[in-house]
């Protein structure tokens, strides 16, 4: 069983070189494992330092595209790969000290999806939050029901035959949030997925990463990215027969859209931006948001989100408090 790395590289140079050492020096043999970069029109000296990785190493396949995102990089890489299982990495981010043995053991059972646990850390290393899991085989209700499928590409081991099958890929009109609507399909199509009692992967949070930004431009893409996904995921749902199969994957489409609601109630958003937002969501058939299992302090919330005149007063009120 062959892993294939897929890592979408823009502007990496100060983290690459770390990124493919922390692959390359797991104690596996070469012939389990490709590398394929996929350099996103850098403008930096990554094409340099991955150029001279691919003359050193045989292993790694190096691709050069115009500057497109992440999400339509990552699917010029799965076009390329040519292993079992794909693994995506990205460039400013690195695995786990001796994780690779234990995975490729693993994957010889020919499951669709493998999930390692990971860490949070900053610039300098220091452990911010790490989400561990115990070894099971779930059924993807299982999987909800227990709250253990999240939405990071990354700490996912996917059976490429899976995406192939299935025509499953990044969203390429989307710029962010595209991890929740690729493992949302994902997790449609596969039968059996098991969780890894390691942690297997570390996400390095920058100060200036997209997943920190709140610069308004970004807040507004991402709110309007998250309309478009919920659409698309709301007839996935509505076409899903099983009753009870349906009821998990609503309910994460609505703490989804919980996510989506307090955003907008939470940032500087204009009031007239939310009550747009509101009538998008509400022709998909997304607002008012539906309850399932959750706290009390989220359902009080969704109870005052969900009658819209209420909600509105609120962020208009709060808009003129904080000015």
């Amino acid at each position: 069983m062959k892993i294939s790395f897929i890592i979408p590289a823009y502007n990496a140079e100060n983290y690459i070189k770390k990124c493919i050492d922390s692959i390359l020096n797991q104690g596996v043999d070469a012939g389990h494992f490709e590398i394929i970069i996929v350099n996103d029109g850098s403008v930096d000296s990554t094409d340099d330092i991955c150029l001279q990785l691919q003359r050193q190493y045989p292993t790694i396949k190096y691709f050069n595209k115009k500057n497109s995102g992440p999400g339509d990089t990552r699917n010029f890489g799965i076009a390329k790969a040519t292993g079992e299982y794909i693994w995506f990495v990205d460039a400013d981010d690195y695995l786990v000290a001796n994780v690779l043995p234990r995975i490729v053991m693993e994957i010889k059972e020919g499951l669709d999806l493998y999930m390692v646990g990971y860490q949070f850390v900053d610039k300098e290393g220091i452990q911010i939050k790490k989400q561990e899991y115990i070894e099971e085989v779930l059924t993807p209700k299982e999987s909800l029901d227990k709250g253990q499928f999240i939405n990071y590409v990354w700490c996912k081991i996917i059976r490429r035959v899976v995406l192939l099958d299935n025509d499953i890929s990044f969203k390429k009109d989307i710029s962010t949030a595209e991890d929740f609507h690729f493992s949302f399909k994902l997790l449609r199509a596969i039968q059996f997925l098991k969780t890894l009692d390691i942690i297997g992967y570390v996400y390095v949070q920058h100060p200036n990463s997209l997943m920190t930004s709140r610069s308004e431009k970004h807040m507004i893409k991402l709110a309007e990215d998250s309309v478009l996904i919920g659409r698309e995921l709301r007839c996935i749902v509505n076409e899903i027969p099983e009753k009870q199969h349906r009821r998990g994957f609503n309910a994460w489409l609505s703490n989804y859209l919980f996510g989506l609601l307090f955003s907008l109630f939470r940032f500087n958003y204009s009031y007239s931006f939310v009550a747009h937002i509101l009538n998008e969501l509400k022709k998909d058939g997304n607002y008012p948001i539906k309850m399932y299992n959750t706290n009390w302090k989220r359902k009080l919330f969704i109870r005052a989100s969900n009658l819209r005149f209420l909600f509105l007063a609120s962020i208009w009120v709060k808009r003129k408090i904080t000015k």
